[in-house]
């Protein structure tokens, strides 16, 4: 509006009177009616007071135009911001945000887009958006769009072993949201939590915030793995890990451990987080069911995303819960709110639904499962097996650095001129002094001959300071 911008930008002065509604739509050459709409607004907006008898007058704002200009372009001066971030911040570490990507060789854990299935999709898309109205009347408020939820639950059923109602199903906007409405559904600010060390930074993180004490937990060749003294001395409220492949070291959680961590969660009352963020992918026989399929286990919430079957940007994820759980998760999810557009996720749905989304994540594990043994080639050579150096599942591997008085993170600073862009293990410890060194090595998001030129780079610069990669 000409006249809003006027005042906002101190074009038109606080005190200054306005033309009659008939004169600005003379010289505006607009309909008097359009005028007195667009006066109306401003009015109720505060932008225009009226003197009784006298007319119509710019308010006073008491903001200065350079302060003006700071408020329609949300940038503040320094001095002003002199307030402190939310006190949910103090303390957290905030790992996951400052990770900063040179590149996408080596990169783990993106997907390659040029595997998007764009065709498809536009299709779909576009079907859904000349359908708005029927989708509209299909979104709920307690667990997102209904038919999504009802092709998660079938594909489920198929690819992971997990048997639920749709109703079971809470579309989410990403990880970070999943672990929120789990947090506010099933406990309390205060309550603790077991997290994986090392692990994913973002879970022990949204967890801090949602007020939550994330307790450490030791990570052995079967997953996570408390202690003794752990499981005598704390009671948590959410037991979190990730079953499939754990991340970051790459692990399978065999069912003995499994069942034992359901057991504790049964004894302790707590809740098992099952994160599986990229179990669909296993490069020999089929995925592993997830743990939230076994018979008699009440005590698991399940948390799956797109962001490694199709891509981060569609921002879609979900959350699978018990039956016995489902009333209080509708209660809690409208609070958070559903920024996934309702048109993508009807695409989405169908795209499920019709089988072509299972097809395109077969394509991806034939792909993805070339690139994993030209990386594991590129490690180890012929000297040793690689069914038994290598887990076959997930979207990385991880390589140990081997040497005195060298540290991952001088490694990546002696590359960072180049297009590598794999993440230093040690990142991933919550406590640096036991860190292991060492690298998270992707290989979805370029090619195998990209891939065996990163590694040769990466190994240059490790071998110039007397050090060695090897397979975790």
């Amino acid at each position: 509006m000409v006249i809003r911008e006027a005042i906002i930008n101190g074009v038109l002065a606080p005190a200054s009177k306005i033309p009659s509604s008939r004169s600005l739509a003379s010289s505006l050459k607009l309909s008097r009616t359009t005028i007195s709409t667009a006066l109306d607004q401003l009015f109720s907006e505060g932008f225009l007071i009226t003197r009784q008898g006298d007319g119509t007058y710019i308010a006073d704002l008491k903001f200065t135009s350079q302060s003006s200009k700071n408020l329609d372009g949300h940038v503040f001066p320094a001095s002003q911001a002199k307030n402190p971030p939310s006190r949910r911040l103090e303390g957290t570490p905030l790992k996951s945000s400052n990770i900063v990507f040179s590149g996408n060789q080596l990169l783990p854990g993106f997907v390659d887009h040029s595997l998007f299935p764009y065709g498809v999709w536009n299709k779909l898309y576009k079907k859904h958006s000349l359908q708005i109205g029927d989708a509209l009347k299909q979104f709920t408020s307690g667990n997102g769009f209904f038919p999504l939820c009802q092709s998660i639950a079938r594909h489920l059923a198929i690819s992971r072993g997990i048997n639920v109602r749709p109703e079971q199903v809470f579309i989410t906007h990403g990880a970070s949201q999943s672990v929120s409405l789990i947090a506010k559904t099933v406990s309390q600010p205060g309550d603790s939590a077991w997290i994986e060390n090392p692990g994913y930074p973002m879970i022990a993180e949204t967890l801090e915030m949602e007020g939550l004490k994330p307790i450490n937990t030791e990570i052995d060749h079967h997953g996570l793995n408390p202690s003794t003294e752990q499981i005598r001395d704390s009671s948590p409220r959410l037991i979190c890990t990730s079953t499939s492949y754990q991340f970051p070291l790459g692990y399978t959680m065999p069912i003995s451990r499994r069942l034992k961590l359901i057991d504790i969660a049964k004894a302790k009352d707590s809740w098992l987080l099952e994160d599986d963020y990229d179990g669909e992918f296993r490069y020999k026989g089929n995925p592993i069911p997830a743990m939230f399929g076994l018979e008699n286990n009440e005590r698991t919430l399940y948390m799956g995303t797109f962001s490694k079957t199709l891509s981060l940007s569609l921002r879609m994820s979900f959350v699978v819960v018990p039956l016995a759980l489902v009333e209080s998760f509708q209660a809690i999810y409208p609070m958070l709110g559903n920024f996934s557009s309702v048109v993508s996720q009807a695409a989405l749905a169908e795209l499920i639904s019709s089988g072509r989304f299972a097809k395109h994540v077969s394509n991806m594990r034939k792909i993805y499962g070339r690139r994993r043994r030209a990386l594991e080639q590129a490690l180890v050579g012929n000297h040793i097996n690689h069914q038994e150096a290598f887990n076959p599942g997930g979207l990385h591997i991880v390589a140990e650095l081997q040497g005195k008085d060298v540290t991952d993170s001088e490694i990546m600073e002696a590359i960072s001129d180049t297009d590598i862009s794999c993440i230093p293990l040690s990142f991933l410890y919550r406590e640096p002094v036991r860190a292991k060194q060492g690298f998270l090595l992707g290989f979805t998001s370029c090619d195998e001959d990209k891939i065996l030129n990163a590694v040769s780079i990466l190994q240059s610069a490790v071998q110039q300071r007397g050090a060695t990669l090897s397979p975790l």
